[in-house]
């Protein structure tokens, strides 16, 4: 649409891939609009980007460059360690986590609706790798100021997650959109 750039990552799948290319094109300052991403049965992952620069403006060549050659690093790297990215604060009582255990394909289908703001992505995507579940495939949409991200979801086996897996990891998104999220739950708020 002539504003907004693109990327497309393909390579060898490793866990946490997708959040640490998400946490590299957030450290350029690369606002992510749509984004696509499946791990085909090959283990070769496929990640496809739209992103602008946060103000609807495409990325200035210099920054353009930066990110293609650290998301470059990024996924070609063993083992990722990108750097962490500062979040704007989220707007409270607007995050929504809904899950499906298990789809008709076998996989945890987990939807997340919030407040856009830089870094979204990779937040959710390295909360997701931090409880040891693999992405299978995303599929990110913004509208407007609301993101609207869905993973499906499985254990290392390939396998759904629990009803358990999916309480555990609904809490632990919600706590990483809104830190309060666990003060005001224990205070009964």
């Amino acid at each position: 649409d002539g504003v907004t750039d693109r990327l497309v990552v393909v390579c060898p799948d490793r866990h946490g891939l997708l959040a640490d290319v998400a946490q590299v094109m957030a450290a350029e300052g690369a606002n992510i609009l749509h984004a696509f991403a499946e791990v085909r049965d090959d283990a070769i992952v496929l990640d496809a980007f739209a992103f602008d620069d946060g103000h609807g403006e495409r990325l200035p060549p210099d920054r353009l460059l930066r990110l293609r050659q650290a998301v470059l690093h990024v996924a070609t790297a063993p083992q990722g360690n990108p750097q962490r990215v500062r979040m704007a604060a989220p707007r409270l009582g607007l995050n929504r986590v809904r899950f499906v255990q298990c789809d008709a394909w076998g996989n945890s289908r987990v939807e997340v609706r919030s407040e856009d703001r830089p870094g979204l992505l990779a937040l959710l995507a390295a909360t997701i790798a931090s409880a040891g579940w693999q992405i299978r495939l995303a599929k990110i949409n913004t509208d407007g100021h609301r993101a609207v991200d869905v993973f499906w979801l499985s254990d290392p086996a390939g396998a759904a997650l629990s009803h358990a897996a999916c309480t555990s990891l609904r809490a632990m998104l919600l706590l990483a959109l809104d830190p309060s999220f666990e003060v005001e739950k224990k205070h009964g708020h």
